[in-house]
């Protein structure tokens, strides 16, 4: 127990002060005449076959002549590396009748190891015979794998190198007597080795070897990407070759596991992939190809998509107060067979606290026209029609805003339709606005638009309007004379409107004071006459008078009026000019008419309405809202 644990710890304590491990080998020489050399007369050289650059001589630390009186000691604890596997190799000369002698040694366990005369003593003036060779014809090794032969049994005599060279695709690496041969990867053939052995005295000896390398049938590479989408109702067509390879140029067959919910058709290296009927999602299955020498096989995700997939994302900003910054509107996987060629998108933000600047897709991966975009009252509208790859993922559009006021907004992504589809996974954003001491003016809010009837009251609300700054402010309602307000000053207040013989517009405004600045907001006031109460001085003509509210949620008023006896239609189409919806078709009595839309089923976006008679047609745009 004890014996296991130090033979550990003196490992370790030898190695941290890096002394070597003494073997001392004596070796007993005499010369020619069977004397002993004199002291000083000898020089003597030791080294490894298994490594000959390193040589060790008298001058090497307790390596000497004499020792013991005839001994030459040599120190193999000095060599670089050493086991008890390795042959020591000693030449030893007389300076003074330059006699030399040579001889080989078997390295032992044994703690010193001494060869005497009989025992393979050194007589000097020795004939040293140069090195003889006697290689094989050939060395045999197997493609693709690395091959060591040990050439020493077929080195007779002393030598101090051994090299090889020759191959132009076969490597050789030589350590002492050990060669190891490798070759590029799928590389056969053969090739003609040279080996060189250099003697002790300098004379080199060499002789040649086929190193012959068998092929071997290697099996086949499949590597498949980590999955392919297609949209879903389409087959999919995919040439495998690129991820196939048999350096042996084998026939290759191609088969596959796994798949339930994915429809794989296999034709030689091309395989069609459809969708079971109704379905779409990922499901991983395993392709597997064979050569009749192995049968690799590797997984990949078949993913099947449709719009219900599709995720349309934009990020959180936190940005100062003034910052103008761009938000990006990322998008999940869409397919050119949904049509990614037109789309509408509809965002809504606080515009008292972001401006809208402008839209870009030069950094999409679309690359069409944007159609249109309109921003009112925080709600933007871009309209977009083009062209893109077979799919796309990453970027669609990027907005820019300008943070005006300190707050928080949201953005809230409402709707997007892509051809016939309307997105429904959007992920909306948030932009935190911080206060960084910029003074703003009061925000005028005057509300929205009104519409009443001649001789009627209603109602102005400048309840929206606010200081960033958190100061007092005061309000001042003006409007032309027709119109009667009861208390200009007060944020809420009644008024009375003028009879009118037409439906009539007016420009209410609201001033808004910080005690510094005025701010000015204004809304619409439409007064509608009110048939028969007043005769008009002047002939009307058919017009379409006005759609009130707009923009809407879900319902709105269509007012026109004919000046004869008329044939009427009144349609509504969304963006690509496809009709919506058929409001009216049939023949009306001169006078005022109204008609109402209600389009609750229909989704948010921009649509035209278009108004047509004989002699009259007129078309305006309307702006659903959800």
């Amino acid at each position: 127990m004890h014996k296991i644990v130090l033979i550990p710890l003196l490992v370790i304590a030898l190695q941290l002060f890096a002394q070597p491990i003494p073997h001392p080998v004596y070796v007993e020489i005499r010369n020619s005449e069977g004397e002993i050399p004199l002291e000083g007369d000898i020089t003597f050289q030791a080294w490894l076959q298994s490594n000959p650059n390193q040589i060790v001589t008298e001058d090497s630390v307790d390596c000497y002549y004499p020792a013991f009186g005839s001994f030459v000691k040599v120190n193999c604890g000095y060599f670089f590396e050493w086991d008890f596997s390795d042959i020591m190799m000693l030449s030893v000369t007389e300076i003074s009748s330059n006699e030399q002698g040579w001889g080989a040694f078997q390295l032992t366990f044994d703690n010193a190891q001494i060869f005497a005369m009989d025992e393979g003593g050194i007589i000097l003036g020795d004939v040293i015979i140069a090195p003889e060779l006697e290689f094989p014809d050939q060395f045999i090794m197997e493609e693709d794998t690395p091959h060591v032969e040990e050439c020493g049994e077929y080195i007779d005599g002393c030598f101090t190198y051994l090299n090889v060279s020759g191959g132009e695709n076969i490597a050789a690496e030589v350590t002492g007597t050990n060669v190891l041969f490798t070759t590029p990867a799928n590389w056969f053939g053969s090739e003609v080795m040279i080996f060189e052995v250099t003697g002790i005295t300098g004379e080199v000896v060499a002789d040649t070897v086929e190193v012959v390398v068998n092929s071997v049938n290697d099996i086949p590479t499949i590597i498949l990407p980590d999955e392919f989408t297609f949209p879903a109702g389409h087959e999919a067509v995919v040439d495998f070759s690129p991820y196939l390879e048999d350096v042996d140029g084998d026939p290759l067959v191609l088969c596959v596991s796994g798949n339930e919910n994915v429809n794989i058709n296999i034709n030689d290296l091309e395989v069609t992939f459809s969708a079971i009927d109704g379905w779409h999602g990922s499901e991983e299955v395993v392709f597997m190809v064979d050569d009749c020498m192995g049968r690799p096989s590797d997984t990949v995700i078949i993913n099947f998509r449709n719009p219900d997939d599709t995720i349309l994302s934009c990020e959180d900003f936190q940005v100062d107060d003034g910052d103008t910054f761009i938000v990006p509107i990322w998008t999940t996987e869409i397919f050119e067979e949904w049509g990614a060629m037109y789309f509408t998108l509809i965002l809504k933000f606080n515009p008292l606290i972001l401006q809208y600047n402008s839209v870009s897709i030069e950094n999409s991966f679309l690359n069409g026209t944007i159609l249109g975009q309109e921003e009112t009252s925080g709600y933007l509208i871009v309209a977009y029609a083009g062209f893109m790859d077979f799919s796309g993922v990453g970027i669609m559009l990027e907005l820019e805003f300008t943070a005006i006021c300190c707050g928080n907004t949201e953005l809230d992504l409402e709707t997007c339709f892509i051809n016939d589809w309307d997105i429904r996974n959007l992920e909306d954003g948030q932009v935190a606005v911080n206060d960084i001491g910029i003074p703003h003016p009061p925000v005028a809010d005057a509300g929205a638009d009104i519409y009443i009837t001649s001789g009627e009251d209603g109602l102005l609300d400048g309840s929206g309007s606010y200081d960033p700054n958190g100061d007092n402010i005061t309000f001042l309602w003006t409007a032309p004379g027709e119109i009667i307000i009861n208390n200009p000053t007060q944020e809420i207040t009644q008024f009375t409107a003028s009879q009118v013989n037409e439906l009539t517009e007016y420009e209410i405004a609201l001033s808004v004071f910080d005690g510094e600045l005025t701010t000015i907001d204004h809304l619409i006031l439409t007064v509608d006459y009110v048939a028969g109460t007043l005769e008009p001085d002047f002939p009307l003509v058919t017009e379409l008078t006005g759609i009130y509210p707009n923009p809407f949620n879900p319902e709105t008023t269509i007012n026109f009026y004919l000046s004869e006896d008329s044939e009427v239609n009144i349609s509504v189409y969304n963006l690509r000019g496809e009709i919506v919806t058929q409001l009216l078709n049939m023949r009306l009595t001169v006078g005022d008419h109204s008609i109402f839309w209600q389009a609750e089923e229909m989704p948010s976006g921009v649509y035209f309405l278009k108004m047509q008679t004989k002699d009259y047609t007129k078309i305006n745009k309307l702006l659903l809202l959800k």
